[in-house]
């Protein structure tokens, strides 16, 4: 049976709260660093549990050991906190947020645009229109 520490139950909380702060999009630079040592460290104190480590008599497997669970344990936080790092915003990205951001006001301002009736299906023509603007000039 597999006998879980607590230390490892909290990294893998830790682990789970990172990515789903990722996933939602709320996590920033500072947030992913403190949560990402503190997942390694209780990550490193679940692995120094393990008898394996400490079982042998003579000293240098215990280095040995200790060593390569240690560089086992921080590559792979590493390579987590490499996967789930904040993606910087580039200028495309923060120029379509902040025409996101006009149009919305416009819609919300009441007078400012006439609201046309919207049919439910667009015609074939309305249909053509909408492609060869959108790949024309790239604006709708």
């Amino acid at each position: 049976m597999l006998k879980m520490s607590f230390e490892g139950i909290l990294a893998i909380v830790v682990a789970l709260i990172i990515f789903l702060l990722d996933k939602a999009g709320k996590n920033n630079m500072w947030t992913t660093i403190i949560l990402l040592i503190i997942m390694t460290g209780f990550c490193l104190l679940a692995a120094l549990q393990i008898p394996w480590i400490w079982s042998s008599d003579v000293i240098a497997f215990k280095y040995w050991r200790v060593s390569l669970v240690v560089t086992a344990v921080l590559l792979s936080c590493s390579w987590f906190g490499i996967w789930i790092w904040p993606k910087p915003l580039t200028e495309k990205t923060k120029q379509a947020t902040a025409e996101e951001i006009a149009k919305e006001i416009v819609k919300r301002i009441p007078g400012l645009v006439p609201e046309s009736p919207k049919s439910e299906s667009p015609t074939f023509r309305e249909k053509v229109e909408k492609v060869t603007i959108s790949l024309g000039g790239g604006v709708e």
